[in-house]
């Protein structure tokens, strides 16, 4: 969180199934601070099998998005990635 403010980051993926709660806790104050200061950073939390019921206790948002084990692969992964990250472009940006 401390390196998100110092520098902002355009994506953070946390897996949950190795960072634990610590881990989801991190991500849901990184993406409640980008989209508190309006910085454009979109987030994949991935989570394990047996984390699968804290995906109905986040908050969803259109910078977000959470994967449940298994099926998330890389190729599932870049997917989310690129989709959040087209859907976040802002007016003027490539693509946009």
């Amino acid at each position: 969180l401390d390196r998100f403010r110092q520098q902002p980051f355009d994506a953070l993926i946390v897996d949950a199934e190795a960072a634990g709660e610590d881990g989801k806790l991190i991500f849901e104050h990184v993406v409640d601070e980008a989209e508190r200061k309006q910085f454009k950073c979109v987030g994949v939390l991935i989570l394990g099998e047996g984390q699968a019921d804290w995906a109905s206790g986040i908050r969803q948002r259109p910078n977000m998005a959470v994967l449940v084990r298994p099926g998330v692969t890389l190729k599932v992964l870049k997917r989310t990635l690129e989709e959040l990250l087209k859907d976040g472009q802002r007016p003027g940006e490539p693509g946009a």
